[in-house]
């Protein structure tokens, strides 16, 4: 038996659902497809106040029309250091010449392929305690949001009994739900302890352009981005509204701008809040990063985020928050897309990390000059030899340290035009073909009509002269230290391969090693 530990949420029961439940019942008698019953069965026991409702996305916008508009470059985001497993080898999005993704953000992003976009879009892969908080309903809905609810939100900070009525007023105002909207206020300004940050106090001194900020309020931080002075950016925001400009306009009497006191800063907050997604249709954080509604800005293109991964994040957190505050046994209500033609079980994780770049990064044909400079894009190239030049060997190096090369070696070539194929073969099979025409004159100096197809040149059978190391499976073993069999010099030097091929070993990145080998380093033994 084995013992150890898994993280909670990340394991679930098959249990076998009786054709009678009540709830299975009522979750189908909504719309939901059999395939979310399961999960959701699981979330309605553990938390009898939860409700789910289906939101039957337009069938004009089916499953493979959203993943098509997804897959837009810039659109679909992930950071680089992410598993390649998750990235797209589209041409739009990696540069198979650099066998890099081309980068959004300062080179710290890169666009996602098909599967990751897909699963981050089905619902069913969220359908968790811990983040199908990404679904919650932040609309205003006073049948479900109540004062005791905002009151226990609220609880332990500086905002406890004092300003429950405001962010109920500020729901009635702006149609967001409050709980949402205390939740977020004490996430942003309640520092360890329960005090207020200095976004709230209204005590803030740095003046900032000439500008007195003291006396102001920002309750949801907005405005207050990223740089060395984020507080400060959130209470100029308070001061002017968003064009940051003394003249009042129009949105800034909307905002209730100057937020001076902390009644105006939550109300008019949440205005914002309410305007820019939540009261668009984009009443969750899923929507928010999908735009599914054709209703306003038009459909998929009013996104917040390019983040695939942000309505993970933030369902979490604010999963976490809930938790943290005892309150994930309110009654909330999740809004659940379900989308026409989608796949019959939930799309899985991507995990196949290897590389799909089959280009070749250099081509030479016995040291003679092509018609042109070889350039790994350009994938037709020719040559003319004189009579005398009977034969010619071919050699070829991958852009990537993990794709294999075939058609390369040594060719006898007949009077006329030679057509030789090598192909570039990606770790995870994708091929390349380039093509040399070597057209061989004949003894009068013309060149003759007939064309060729050479075929691939005879390659030895691979063997081994030392004995210590076994090769069983695709797999080495036997690299004794004692014999220094582990250092890359001697392990080639003493493996005594068959004449003619050539050794290489790689790190499990596809970068040479060079030094001390070991487990999971790959071998490539190519002949030349």
């Amino acid at each position: 038996a084995l013992e150890g530990y898994l993280v909670a949420s990340l394991v679930g029961l098959d249990v076998d659902i009786p054709a009678d439940d009540a709830t299975v019942q009522a979750f189908k008698d909504a719309g939901f497809p059999a395939s979310y019953w399961p999960a959701l069965r699981e979330l309605k026991t553990k938390h009898p106040n939860w409700t789910f409702t289906p939101m039957m996305v337009n069938s004009n916008y089916s499953w493979d029309a959203i993943i098509n508009a997804q897959n837009v470059p810039g659109r679909s985001l992930l950071p680089n250091s992410w598993s390649s497993a998750y990235k797209s080898y589209e041409t739009a999005s990696f540069d198979y010449k650099t066998d890099s993704w081309k980068p959004y953000d300062s080179g710290t992003w890169v666009m996602a392929n098909k599967q990751t976009i897909g699963y981050y879009l089905d619902p069913r892969n969220w359908l968790y305690e811990d983040t199908v908080f990404m679904f919650e309903n932040l609309k205003y809905n006073s049948a479900l949001h109540t004062r005791a609810g905002v009151a226990s939100i609220l609880a332990g900070t500086f905002m406890d009994g004092t300003y429950i009525d405001n962010f109920i007023k500020a729901a009635v105002s702006s149609g967001v739900s409050p709980y949402h909207l205390a939740a977020r206020s004490r996430i942003e300004v309640v520092v360890p302890g329960g005090g207020g940050s200095g976004s709230v106090t209204g005590t803030y001194v740095d003046p900032y352009k000439g500008l007195d900020l003291t006396g102001h309020y920002n309750f949801y931080n907005i405005g207050a981005f990223q740089g060395d002075h984020p507080i400060r950016n959130g209470l100029e925001y308070a001061l002017y509204g968003p064009d940051r400009k003394p003249e009042q306009t129009a949105t800034d009497n909307e905002y209730l701008i100057p937020w001076k006191l902390p009644d105006r800063a939550i109300v008019g907050g949440a205005n914002f809040i309410g305007k820019s997604y939540i009261n668009k249709n984009q009443q969750t954080i899923y929507l928010q990063k999908f735009d599914l509604d054709d209703q306003y800005d038009g459909v998929f293109w009013h996104q917040y985020m390019g983040n695939l991964y942000a309505p993970v994040h933030e369902g979490r957190t604010t999963y976490k928050a809930f938790m943290n505050m005892n309150q994930l046994n309110n009654s909330f209500e999740f809004i659940i897309p379900v989308i026409a033609g989608m796949p019959e079980a939930p799309v899985p994780e991507p995990t196949d990390a290897r590389s799909r770049n089959p280009w070749i990064k250099t081509l030479d044909v016995s040291g003679l000059a092509l018609n042109k400079p070889f350039d790994p894009a350009v994938t037709e190239y020719s040559m003319t030899l004189n009579h005398e030049i009977t034969s010619t060997t071919i050699t070829a190096s991958p852009v990537n340290g993990k794709a294999t090369i075939t058609g390369t070696g040594t060719y006898s070539i007949m009077p006329g035009t030679n057509i030789i194929t090598i192909t570039g073969v990606a770790e995870a099979g994708e091929t390349r073909a380039y093509t040399v025409s070597i057209i061989r004159k004949a003894a009068d100096g013309s060149i003759p009509p007939d064309v060729y197809r050479p075929q691939n040149p005879t390659v030895p059978a691979l063997s081994f002269s030392q004995q210590s190391i076994k090769v069983q499976s695709n797999v080495m073993t036997g690299l004794d230290p004692a014999q220094n069999l582990n250092t890359v010099e001697q392990f080639v030097s003493s493996l005594g391969v068959t004449a003619g091929y050539q050794v290489q070993v790689f790190k499990s990145d596809g970068t040479p090693q060079t030094e001390m080998m070991g487990t999971g380093n790959i071998v490539r033994i190519n002949y030349e």
